[in-house]
């Protein structure tokens, strides 16, 4: 956190971070354009945010 303003900047490596996971989930499935993948990776993602934003936000306070 970026102490003079209160600008917290880890919120773009934490999207970049859900991203990756969610294509890698996505990518490892058999069938292309299979519609429970493309669900499927955006719970993984949502999760993910939830889980690494929860850890940083305790973390800071």
């Amino acid at each position: 956190m970026i102490v003079t303003s209160g600008i917290d900047l880890s919120v773009g490596s934490l999207v970049a971070l859900s991203g990756m996971v969610a294509a890698t989930f996505m990518a490892a499935g058999s069938s292309p354009g299979a519609v429970g993948l493309g669900i499927g990776g955006i719970g993984i993602a949502l999760a993910t945010g939830t889980a690494v934003g929860a850890i940083n936000g305790l973390a800071i306070s």
